[in-house]
């Protein structure tokens, strides 16, 4: 993954915390959706998943954003 992809991986992070996913949605352009039985949260090329809800697709997304920093940083080390 490029430098610049995981710096605005890393900008997005505090911002999809803190937000519900109502907001994230409409303020910050993230696009949900509900198919074959499960929620998606997309957001700066990520997509989180879950059968839950809207706010467990959130949590999804950002341990996968989390992990691909982490091992974009592991593989630069």
């Amino acid at each position: 993954m490029k430098a610049d992809k995981i710096a605005q991986l890393r900008a997005w992070l505090p911002i999809v915390e803190s937000c519900t996913a109502e907001i994230l949605g409409t303020l910050h352009g993230a696009r949900f959706d509900f198919k074959g039985g499960a929620y998606e949260m997309r957001l700066a090329g990520v997509a989180g998943t879950s059968t839950m809800s809207r706010d467990a697709a959130k949590e999804s997304w950002l341990r996968l954003a989390r992990r691909k920093i982490a091992r974009t940083e592991a593989g630069r080390s």
